[in-house]
């Protein structure tokens, strides 16, 4: 799955309000009124879980609302009882922060075939502005929230989307590759260094760096397009874990020296060093370091966890 991560150097550029800014719905409400045919016959996109909650419980006919139960990084309180109650298409997408995926596109594009629909982001939704401005119908009108300062209302028109799709540009392109595997009554994950996932089935508590066993692939198994964009001075990995209602994050890099041939196993490296099982190295985490209510559940045979391992080169 090709995936499009954001730069750092571009990331102030989401923080001043591309468009209208509103301190409230209060005062949104009168600008509708006061301006009532800029407001007619128009598509309503709302982009965030304060944003669509807010205008929802405005009597806004939203058409489409994208929302991932957090505020601020925060849960939401299950996205707000308007947006629990609109009726609409529901579709539902991961998407890390920082990140769009490919299917994130595919997802806004299909919501978009019907008058109302909501998308649930496993991830976060901030970036989705993007998407859903390159697929929107004319005629839009955009909503989303700008942290502490109000709602942002944007006007889609062929400039708009002109400058979101330079914007766009300017992502680096990357590729994900998943890796499903199952828990085991000797997950212990205490190892300080690694971590590792692996395809036999049989553990022992020595093994305290193993999170997962039974798994679908080893380096070996991993694309060569993949594979080629790890070997590189340059290259940079995110490992997003998911396991039941369990998330989390790891960031490490690759290298010119990886040789990835191992047919068994994957392993994630805080060190320098590699064989023919490493992965990525230079991790900012370790079996140890992971999520301990989740370290818990995959101690039982019958969890599934899901490795997805982003890579790019900057």
């Amino acid at each position: 799955m090709d995936m499009f991560i954001l730069p750092d150097n571009i990331r102030k550029k989401f923080k001043t309000p591309y468009g209208k800014l509103f301190k409230n719905t209060e005062e949104l409400r009168k600008f509708k009124d006061t301006f009532k045919e800029k407001f007619k016959d128009k598509f309503i996109i709302c982009v965030g879980d304060v944003v669509s909650n807010s205008i929802l419980g405005d009597g806004w006919d939203v058409n489409l609302c994208v929302y991932d139960n957090k505020t601020l990084r925060n849960d939401y309180n299950g996205g707000g009882k308007n947006l629990e109650n609109f009726k609409g298409n529901e579709f539902s997408v991961w998407n890390p922060a920082g990140i769009l995926t490919e299917h994130a596109f595919e997802i806004v594009k299909d919501a978009l075939n019907f008058k109302h629909s909501k998308i649930f982001v496993d991830g976060e939704e901030d970036l989705f502005v993007i998407p859903c401005v390159k697929f929107c119908p004319p005629d839009t009108l955009l909503f989303y929230g700008q942290p502490n300062e109000g709602i942002v209302m944007v006007e889609i028109n062929r400039t708009v989307q002109k400058d979101i799709e330079n914007l766009f540009g300017e992502f680096y392109a990357g590729i994900c590759e998943e890796v499903r595997a199952y828990g085991h009554e000797n997950v212990l994950s205490r190892h300080k260094m690694t971590f590792e996932v692996t395809k036999d089935d049989h553990l022992t508590k020595k093994g305290d760096c193993i999170i997962g066993v039974n798994a679908d692939k080893s380096v070996a198994g991993f694309s060569e397009k993949f594979k080629d964009t790890l070997k590189h001075a340059n290259s940079f990995v995110k490992i997003f874990i998911i396991c039941a209602q369990f998330r989390d994050e790891i960031k490490a890099k690759g290298n010119e020296n990886l040789i990835l041939t191992n047919e068994e196993d994957i392993v994630v490296r805080k060190s320098k060093w590699t064989d023919d099982r490493t992965i990525a190295i230079m991790a900012d985490k370790a079996a140890i370091d992971l999520n301990k209510e989740m370290v818990k559940a995959l101690t039982d045979k019958d969890t599934e966890i899901i490795l997805k391992f982003v890579v790019w080169r900057e």
